[in-house]
């Protein structure tokens, strides 16, 4: 086949390599993206979520009264440590 009428681009395996390989790195990338959610920015958020949580309660602890600091950081880190378990932490 020195003078083929087809060309390489029409070939019907060349479009379904490319193609295969598109929806591989589609796939991949969409896996990556997706273990970097579950195990970087998710935990991040819901550290900084718990953080706040435990701030406001520690403030709703102490109006009004006079907690020690050791008080003060036992609630904290009851209230924080509690946050983390609920949302899976």
């Amino acid at each position: 086949m020195l003078f083929s009428t087809r060309s390489a681009s029409n070939n019907p395996t060349h479009l379904l390599t490319r193609r295969h390989i598109l929806v591989t790195v589609a796939l991949a990338l969409g896996l990556i993206a997706s273990v970097f959610y579950w195990y970087e920015w998710r935990p991040t958020r819901t550290r900084h979520g718990c953080d706040l949580y435990a701030r406001d309660s520690l403030n709703f602890f102490i109006a009004g009264r006079t907690a020690s600091p050791s008080e003060q950081r036992a609630t904290y880190q009851a209230e924080y440590t509690r946050c983390l378990h609920q949302n899976g932490l």
